[in-house]
């Protein structure tokens, strides 16, 4: 068994595995709901987009979440992206490439801030994978493939989630930020997990239900040869053993997981 307890640092290379989610699909929605108002009467100044989306917050709160995170916990990244739309909706963007627009804008942001999640204090971490393993299983249940991007690269530009999976999305953008915002602030040191503890969070997954074969993929890096099915139910599967772990090689391990952006 080349994973085997002769050999621990098969199971490091979760690590590698688990993205925090990028919120280009959020944003994409909020620019879909608020924009076409601002195109229409040509109100493209950062004060007429800023409003747009907020009319859009206003009318599903539940997505609403990312963009008064963004806006509460980095006010001048908040600004930079409503003054950036706004030049991208005066040189004419259409809808398609408001979407492009937004997706890699916050995707280079929370690249950026990943970093500061794995300082952050033990609550907002693990209410942050809490959060992960929801919007997992909501992806799960209506798009498997969308569910394998989200747990193995992040969500693509391509990946539209339903509103009541796209809510989940942003309950994890929006604690995202808040643990990054913590981490930047009050910075917990990162200790490396044991080999203990990776053997742990292995044994755990292959309660879980994970084959040995499957456990094999994720030491060989060769996930993405398994059905998309079967990438989403690991990913799902190795949050749901972080989580049962006892608090300390849980916080460990997740620390090790952000740090490795």
């Amino acid at each position: 068994m080349a994973y085997g307890d002769d050999s621990p640092s098969w199971a490091k290379r979760i690590g590698g595995i688990l993205l925090v989610v990028l919120v280009g699909s959020v944003v994409s929605a909020l620019v879909r709901g608020g924009t076409d108002e601002a195109l229409r009467y040509s109100q493209t100044t950062p004060a007429a987009v800023e409003r747009a989306f907020e009319e859009g917050i206003e009318k599903d709160p539940n997505i609403g979440v990312t963009f008064i995170a963004l806006k509460r916990y980095y006010p001048d990244k908040y600004q930079e992206f409503v003054e950036q739309a706004s030049r991208e909706l005066r040189a004419g963007a259409d809808s398609g490439e408001m979407r492009a627009f937004s997706f890699q804008f916050m995707r280079q942001f929370m690249t950026e801030e990943s970093r500061f999640i794995a300082r952050a204090p033990v609550a907002e971490l693990m209410a942050l994978q809490e959060a992960q393993l929801g919007a997992a299983r909501a992806l799960q249940t209506e798009n498997p493939s969308a569910c394998a991007h989200y747990v193995v690269d992040g969500l693509q530009q391509s990946d539209v989630p339903s509103p009541s999976a796209a809510a989940a999305v942003a309950r994890v953008a929006a604690q995202s930020m808040r643990a990054a915002a913590s981490g930047r602030k009050d910075g917990v040191a990162v200790v490396e997990p044991s080999d203990s503890d990776w053997e742990s969070l292995g044994a755990a997954m292959r309660d879980d239900g994970v084959s040995e074969e499957q456990l094999q993929h994720l030491a060989d890096n060769t996930m993405s040869q398994l059905p998309d099915s079967d990438q989403c139910e690991m990913g799902i599967s190795m949050l749901r053993a972080i989580l049962s772990l006892s608090e300390v090689p849980a916080t460990r391990i997740s620390r090790a997981i952000f740090s490795s952006r």
